[in-house]
């Protein structure tokens, strides 16, 4: 909806909107990168699988607003109203909620690390499943807010629960599904996802290859390759030089991990977090990492080529000279990201948005380009509708 007007703003990347009157309206999809709303009207807002990284949101009223699967890294919502909004799958990385009302918010399998919660209210705010790496909860009201298999800002796992029958009798059961049950295609970019939720989660603490997973684990050189380590905790872990290949780190949180070369060629990261992880010359050679946060890390260096990074989030992460050829990288959100001297020739750019990126000296030769959101915010090939193969 790049251009779009609605209630006298324009929809798009860098868009000045202070004050702006849009309750109740759908802005689903939305590239707001970098805008100006504060204290903009939005409550009640869709803003479902939006961008809204670097965005300025200070004072604006949310209340009641649907944010699942948005992107709002480096934003700030700073005395933001908030209450009652739903944050499911976000990636949050590094936004800044100071005293901002997030009473009964829905934090439900997000990525806040390094958030900054100073003196919010968090009143019954649900954290189940959410990644809290690094983020700053100093004199925040958390009364009454729900923790289940919940990452903390220390690493620690607050609440594990590796098994359906635990998370059942500490979380609660799940409500009954009303209608008829949602047939999700293989094609669908939450399919993996869908899939991986049937897994149990490894246990804290499981050795697998003389490595202990848990946050701060030691295990560097070692030889997790195969393994299956969906839910694996390794926040704050130290990783360089492990082997990695093939192995299946679904919903993994590597945040502030060190891991630098590091091999995770073939490995399967659906929804897994890596923000601020440092993985300069990693190998992900071939690796799926659709959904996935990789926001803030270092991945200088680093081989991408031949992997899948559908709908990933890499907002501020720096791929200088990293080997991307042939990558897939449709539907990504990479503002601000540093791809500068990086090979990314042959690679699928649809439909991403690469605001504010840093493209100097980078190989494009043969790259994908259908509705892809420049640097300057400018969209090259556009095209009505879906791109090819979407």
């Amino acid at each position: 909806m790049a251009g779009t007007v609605v209630g006298g703003c324009t929809i798009n990347a860098f868009a000045k909107c202070h004050g702006a009157k849009l309750a109740n309206q759908s802005l689903q999809g939305a590239f707001l990168a970098y805008a100006d709303l504060s204290a903009a009207d939005l409550r009640g807002v869709n803003l479902l699988q939006s961008a809204l990284a670097y965005a300025k949101l200070d004072g604006a009223d949310l209340s009641g607003a649907r944010l699942n699967g948005i992107a709002t890294t480096g934003a700030s919502f700073k005395d933001a109203k908030l209450a009652g909004t739903q944050w499911v799958l976000g990636a949050l990385a590094g936004t800044d909620f100071s005293h901002a009302d997030l009473s009964g918010a829905n934090f439900t399998s997000s990525v806040l690390s390094t958030v900054n919660f100073t003196g919010a209210n968090l009143k019954g705010a649900n954290f189940t499943l959410a990644v809290m790496t690094g983020a700053d909860m100093t004199g925040a009201d958390m009364a009454g807010a729900v923790f289940c298999h919940t990452v903390m800002p220390d690493g620690s796992l607050r609440d594990p629960q590796p098994s359906y029958a635990a998370a059942v009798a500490n979380c609660g059961q799940p409500g009954k599904a009303a209608g008829n049950p949602l047939t999700i295609d293989a094609r669908n970019p939450y399919y993996p996802l869908a899939r991986e939720f049937a897994r149990e989660l490894v246990a804290p603490r499981t050795s697998i290859g003389g490595c202990v997973i848990d946050a701060r684990a030691d295990c560097v050189h070692s030889d997790l390759a195969d393994s299956v380590l969906v839910g694996a905790n390794f926040a704050y872990a130290r990783l360089a030089g492990a082997k990695l290949a093939n192995a299946n780190l679904t919903f993994a949180t590597l945040d502030f991990a060190e891991a630098a070369e590091a091999d995770f060629s073939g490995a399967v990261l659906v929804g897994a977090s890596a923000t601020k992880a440092q993985l300069a010359r990693a190998s992900f050679s071939g690796a799926t990492l659709v959904l996935t946060n990789l926001n803030l890390g270092n991945f200088k260096g680093a081989n991408f080529s031949g992997a899948n990074l559908r709908f990933a989030s890499m907002v501020g992460a720096d791929f200088s000279n990293a080997n991307m050829k042939g990558a897939q990288l449709p539907d990504t959100d990479a503002n601000g990201a540093n791809f500068a001297g990086a090979d990314l020739s042959d690679s699928n750019l649809s439909n991403a948005d690469l605001t504010g990126a840093d493209l100097d000296g980078a190989k494009l030769a043969g790259a994908i380009y259908c509705n892809t959101l420049m640097p300057d915010a400018s969209v090259k090939k556009p095209v009505k509708g879906l791109c090819p193969h979407q």
